[in-house]
């Protein structure tokens, strides 16, 4: 009878340990998932630190190959202004050091060559001397302050502008046209 008891009073009244065994169970499996979720974090973070480390790498080869582009770009610059320099040097010492004149025209062909150079790397003239334009604040400029010049006014252009990549560098020099 005691026994029969013992069956009907566990019917009733569930054992505490049962109780115990299906929270041990639920809390392992809870500690299962978070060292799982642990884990999953951990492989991210060092994916993302790999992926931080790769994009490092690749930022710095490309300022390096911007670095070489641009010297290697310079270099044949100079290469292409060596021999109108080279010659200019020479026409320099021939005026200042032996006294020998020197011609104009060299002169002149030694520039026109390394402005052709200037040209080629996108440096631009604004303007020719002598050209009668529209003036233009952002690409002309008055050669004397005593005169104001509105914009779309008829000017003469005596010193030429330069411009490099759509930048002014320097604005040409123009005066107000009297004969217009």
């Amino acid at each position: 009878m005691l026994k029969r008891l013992k069956q009907l009073w566990q019917i009733l009244f569930p054992s505490k340990q049962l109780i115990a065994n299906d929270h041990s169970d639920r809390l392992l499996n809870l500690e299962s998932e978070i060292q799982s979720l642990r884990l999953t974090i951990n492989e991210r973070e060092q994916t993302i630190a790999q992926l931080r480390s790769e994009l490092e790498r690749q930022r710095q080869n490309e300022s390096n190959n911007q670095a070489i582009a641009f010297q290697t770009q310079q270099e044949q610059v100079f290469s292409e202004l060596a021999a109108p320099i080279s010659q200019l040097l020479t026409q320099i010492y021939l005026l200042e050091i032996e006294n020998k004149p020197v011609q104009a025209k060299d002169a002149i062909a030694i520039v026109k060559r390394m402005l052709r150079v200037f040209t080629e790397q996108g440096l631009t003239q604004v303007g020719n001397i002598g050209e009668v334009v529209n003036f233009d604040p952002n690409l002309h400029q008055p050669l004397s302050s005593a005169v104001e010049i509105n914009n779309g006014q008829s000017v003469k252009i005596r010193v030429a502008g330069l411009t490099y990549q759509g930048r002014v560098l320097r604005a040409a020099g123009v005066e107000l046209c009297q004969d217009v």
